[in-house]
């Protein structure tokens, strides 16, 4: 929960912030492991590892509108 909420702020303390190189490399993993999670016989849930996987893909479009094409544009909102 933590992680899907920090996907959607704007800015962080201390001028931190996310690339997207590792947004990108967070959605593969957490695609991998989803993937390896969907056929084992333990109950580990589809629904939040697609929800943060569709939010960091979203957040990366969302720096790269941001950084690269120019607009103004809240960055979280790609993340929804």
């Amino acid at each position: 929960e933590t992680a899907i909420r920090a996907l959607f702020t704007d800015s962080f303390e201390g001028g931190a912030g996310f690339s997207v190189v590792h947004l990108l490399v967070a959605a593969g993993l957490i695609y991998t492991l989803t993937l390896v999670t969907f056929n084992t016989a333990i109950p580990a849930g589809l629904f939040v590892p697609n929800i943060l996987l569709g939010a960091c893909i979203g957040r990366a479009i969302g720096q790269i509108v941001y950084e690269h094409v120019g607009l103004e544009t809240h960055r979280g909102v790609y993340a929804l």
